[in-house]
């Protein structure tokens, strides 16, 4: 997932998403970014360096536009294993900006 400040422009990504802010969960190394769509859709979790909030200077209330790819997306909460969006196969995930 990539978190852009503003809205992008001629890229080829297809999937962004407006989202709000809802809290900041700093850490030394990975740091945890919830964010959310809409009331009824479940808060995102985005893992980002310390870097990037200091850079981004992202703080709870922002609004923030939400790049990603289908393929890279897990799926978490209810039952059984993590899975890939797209596939609906089970996977791990990696992710970083």
């Amino acid at each position: 997932v990539i978190v852009a400040c503003e809205p992008p422009r001629a890229i080829s990504a297809q999937n962004v998403l407006a989202a709000t802010i809802t809290e900041i969960r700093p850490s030394t190394g990975i740091c945890l970014l919830l964010a959310k769509l809409a009331d009824d859709i479940p808060t995102l979790s985005i893992e980002l360096t310390p870097n990037t909030l200091e850079r981004l200077d992202l703080a709870e209330g922002k609004t923030v536009h939400l790049i990603f790819k289908a393929t890279g997306i897990v799926v978490y909460g209810g039952e059984g294993t993590p899975t890939n969006a797209n596939t609906k196969t089970p996977t791990s995930v990696t992710a970083s900006t």
